[in-house]
């Protein structure tokens, strides 16, 4: 999930009571292993500062633990904090041998670069990710991604017509046929870009992101309009599905070019508990990417975000009598 309420308050209450105790055990044996199950937890509720904390606290104890240095990764990456993130990964990788441990990290490296739009880089991790495994779609996925970052749209379409062979989620082949629709429309094959789009309606039955930008590029803006807001809607009454709603409102409407709704929908999805700022550096902003009011908004809450988020104070060592 992608907020801190999971569950509800309730929920969040049981999540730092279970975090108190796991950390009590932690305190009196100074086990790494201890301290990387609280870093764990803590990703789970998007606690990104906690899952800093106590993966540092791990790995301080144990330098060598593979686990927490690709933990933490994860957690920087969120964050947008993606020199460390790669730092990471780079110990990470040191400290694993198997070849699926070692096609993940290559992976999510990748993914890493491409949040930094250092597309050769990416592409680099991904091929290193396809020689240990060939047949890793989520490699296919990304490196398309990142083809396509750098105008080679025709590689692309073939990473993402290979990714499509292997995924069954309705979600994911959705994102898939959008990714190629776009692709071909770099290429100006408008009738295949357009094919992409309609397979998207014909799979997508829900009122979603997908649904809505098909509708944009097929049908009318107000007809995307309709989507996205049928989708807010809809979400209300689940506190994940609702605060991504409007994060996907946000990236609807900039593409759309709607600078108040994507504005007023991004900052709502903030107020909902929205952290995951790699996202936002996601190519759906680049038409308000430089615009002062998106910087401003972004820095507001990014800087919120790296506040320290109820840290658990380390307990002094005792006194030698």
């Amino acid at each position: 999930m992608r907020q801190l309420m999971r569950g509800g308050r309730f929920g969040f209450f049981m999540f730092l009571l279970g975090m108190i105790c796991i950390y009590k055990v932690a305190s009196a044996q100074q086990s790494a292993t201890d301290f990387f199950k609280i870093a764990v937890n803590s990703m789970k509720y998007s606690d990104y500062n906690n899952t800093i904390f106590f993966a540092t606290k791990a790995i301080e104890l144990n330098p060598k633990f593979g686990a927490a240095y690709w933990n933490r990764a994860i957690a920087y990456d969120y964050k947008g904090d993606y020199h460390a993130s790669i730092n990471d990964y780079d110990s990470a990788l040191k400290y694993y041998a198997n070849s699926i441990d070692l096609t993940t990290l290559h992976k999510n490296r990748g993914m890493v670069y491409n949040d930094m739009r250092e597309y050769d880089s990416a592409i680099i991790d991904f091929n290193k990710a396809l020689a240990l495994t060939p047949d890793y779609p989520l490699a296919y996925w990304n490196r398309g991604i990142a083809e396509d970052g750098i105008d080679r749209s025709d590689s692309a379409v073939k990473d993402y017509t290979r990714a499509l062979e292997d995924f069954v989620s309705v979600n994911d082949i959705c994102q898939l046929h959008l990714l190629r629709g776009l692709a071909y429309k770099k290429l100006k094959k408008n009738e295949k870009s357009n094919a992409e789009f309609k397979e998207i309606l014909k799979l997508d039955t829900a009122h979603d992101y997908h649904r809505a930008y098909a509708k944009y590029i097929l049908e009318t803006p107000d007809s995307a309009r309709y989507t996205i807001r049928t989708a807010i809607v809809n979400a209300k009454g689940n506190a994940d599905a609702y605060m991504n709603a409007y994060f996907d409102a946000a990236r609807l409407f900039s593409v759309m070019n709607n600078k108040e709704k994507a504005i007023g929908c991004l900052e709502m999805s903030f107020d909902l508990g929205y952290k995951r700022f790699n996202n936002v550096d996601g190519r759906d902003f680049d038409n308000f990417r430089d615009d002062p009011e998106f910087v401003a908004l972004v820095k507001k809450y990014k800087d919120m975000a790296n506040k320290p988020s109820q840290i658990i104070p380390l307990p002094k060592k005792p006194v030698d009598k």
